[in-house]
């Protein structure tokens, strides 16, 4: 889980890094972008936060054999 969290923070700073001096308020593109990454934010704080919930549920689940 911490290393999928790793690669869309890696991702989402390629994207901002990409985006400099480019005309990013064309055709509402900015706004679009803006939500999407409030978006991302907020499943990556979702996750980041279940990601204890989920270790403990593991170890503490049966499976059969």
């Amino acid at each position: 889980m911490d290393r999928r969290l790793d690669d869309v923070d890696k991702t989402m700073k390629s994207l901002r890094k990409s985006m400099l001096g480019m005309q990013i308020r064309t055709a509402g593109f900015k706004k679009d972008h803006d939500r999407m990454a409030k978006s991302v934010g907020k499943v990556t704080a979702l996750l980041a936060d279940a990601g204890p919930l989920m270790k403990t549920a593991k170890k503490t689940s049966k499976t059969p054999k």
